[in-house]
């Protein structure tokens, strides 16, 4: 076998034998599939109504048992000057699985035709107890009197399936 050392400076040299999960124990979690959709088309309202993101994904169950790990990347982008706030929404179905509110402060020291993008991710884990088919959507809308809140940077949705979160 290699000799491998550890140099306080250069980390692990030499040649690492490779390690196989299979005889671990006591690891009880799982994730069975992974699922993405991904926009990258701009979108905005400035509509107090919920929108459709474009971000969907429809999929069926391994098991009753079976948790949902969603994560939701929702970026906005917002004008000069303005305060905005806006709510997404992540619903299972017609279920609404969760909301959350945002809020922006535009940048007032730049010019009028610069914008800010405030970055936001959204996780929510579910449990739907089906082997039916389900779609996972993300809403959103304005909470800012007429304010418009913009996307244009992409949004994305990834749903992890695992079995066995306890």
């Amino acid at each position: 076998m290699a000799l491998v050392k550890l140099n306080a400076t250069l980390g692990l040299t030499g040649t690492l034998p490779a390690v196989s999960g299979a005889n671990l124990t006591g690891i009880s979690s799982k994730i069975l599939k992974v699922y993405n959709d991904y926009d990258s088309g701009d979108i905005g309202t400035n509509s107090n109504s919920l929108q459709d993101s474009g971000l969907s994904i429809t999929l069926t169950p391994t098991a009753t048992s079976s948790d949902f790990y969603l994560i939701a990347d929702f970026g906005t982008q917002h004008h000069h000057n303005v305060t905005a706030s806006f709510v997404i929404k992540l619903l299972r179905d017609t279920t609404e699985l969760r909301h959350y509110n945002s809020g922006y402060e535009g940048y007032s020291n730049v010019s009028s035709h610069d914008r800010g993008y405030s970055p936001s991710i959204y996780h929510y884990i579910d449990q739907p107890n089906t082997t039916s088919s389900i779609t996972y959507k993300v809403q959103y809308r304005s909470e800012s009197n007429g304010a418009t809140v913009n996307s244009t940077k992409g949004r994305q949705l990834t749903i992890f399936e695992i079995a066995g979160i306890e």
